[in-house]
């Protein structure tokens, strides 16, 4: 298995404390989607991808399958209807099993030159552990938040000819994503 790092920077599970194997989604109240409408530019259509380990099974942006990671991964998906999916996944593998979760939204985005903001209608969280299956679920998001980024396109320096999409909060929290 091929390990990738691809710059998720600002956001890791271990530092909020979290411990391998303990699962948690932060949300807050009254923050689902408003109303199914959005817009973003033409450069921004199409799939991105944030990650550090491997898988066996690549994303396929035809049916919108993945496979489980070992590591961390974030991908973005921009329609040019103006809507979005994002998937979250952490796993881990160790002595022929593997765990964690996939936290999945979708909903609508607003870009401007500058900004772009997502808003969640839907989403669930599925956890899995292959050596103790009765830990599996899957379940409906119902308190969904929204982000708003500072976005750039930058060239990619180990190939110009590939464009990334750099993502920062106003934390200064951020992502870099490349092109799939």
């Amino acid at each position: 298995m091929e390990r990738q790092d691809h710059g998720v920077k600002g956001f890791s599970l271990r530092a909020l404390g979290l411990a391998c194997g303990t699962f948690v989604v932060l949300s807050l109240p009254g923050c689902a989607g408003h109303g199914g409408t959005g817009h973003v530019p033409a450069v921004l259509v199409g799939s991105w991808f944030a990650g550090a380990g491997g898988t066996t099974t690549s994303f396929d942006p035809a049916s919108g399958a993945t496979g489980t990671p070992n590591g961390e991964r974030l991908l973005y998906e921009f329609k040019a209807d103006g809507s979005y999916r994002k998937t979250y996944q952490s796993y881990q593998a160790s002595g022929g099993c593997a765990s964690g979760f996939t936290a999945a939204e979708s909903g609508w985005a607003e870009a401007s030159e500058t900004t772009l903001t997502l808003t969640p209608d839907a989403g669930h969280l599925q956890v899995k552990n292959s050596c103790a299956p009765r830990l599996d679920s899957d379940k409906p998001l119902d308190q969904l938040a929204g982000e708003s980024f500072t976005w750039t396109l930058v060239a990619d320096e180990l190939d110009p000819s590939h464009k990334l999409l750099r993502l920062v909060t106003a934390s200064g929290a951020g992502a870099t994503l490349r092109a799939l």
